[in-house]
């Protein structure tokens, strides 16, 4: 294995077998570019060559673990790691729901509440409770990442927003007319 660590911060940013460093940064895994890593600010490490008990100012790797150096550079660690995880859920929320057709759905459900409109509201309900699945989703993985006790630990943690891919897309234009009948 392979890692790749900023020299600036000597944070860890991606362990992986296959990092290329090319003129526009760095590919890891031949899908993920990392373009502002580059052979001038960024070390690329073989894992398997380290010696044992390898430290820097940051990190350590003990018996094929890899650790924080303290709880500082631990905390900083999983606070990097869940910075990523809200940017993707944002993302992938937004993918399918942008935030101002979320606030559409939430006028429409008031006046579909106020007409007592059911159809409308079980369809503004499944956009809610596929969110909610989203959210609860995103927050058992920022507490896996939060109760991690080692770097290795936080490394491991992954998650795939397909797990909550949507069942059924509810398009706001739909509901719009059934809240207009």
């Amino acid at each position: 294995m392979k890692i790749l660590i900023e020299k600036a911060t000597n944070i860890v940013k991606f362990a992986s077998t296959n990092i290329k460093f090319l003129e526009s940064g760095a590919v890891i895994d031949d899908n993920i570019k990392a373009p502002n890593l580059n052979k001038q600010n960024a070390m690329l490490l073989e894992v398997n060559n380290l010696p044992q008990n390898y430290k820097n100012d940051k990190f350590t790797y003990v018996d094929g673990v890899w650790d924080a150096k303290d709880e500082e550079s631990l905390i900083e660690m999983k606070n990097e790691k869940i910075a990523v995880l809200k940017k993707e859920l944002q993302n992938f929320i937004y993918s399918h729901y942008d935030q101002g057709t979320q606030a559409s759905f939430t006028a429409l459900f008031q006046q579909a509440k106020e007409q007592n409109n059911t159809n409308a509201l079980n369809q503004i309900q499944k956009v809610w409770d596929w969110i909610q699945s989203v959210l609860d989703y995103y927050y058992s993985k920022k507490e896996a990442i939060k109760n991690a006790t080692n770097y290795t630990e936080i490394e491991n943690i992954t998650w795939d927003w397909q797990d909550v891919e949507e069942t059924e897309h509810i398009e706001l234009k739909d509901v719009i007319q059934l809240v207009n009948q």
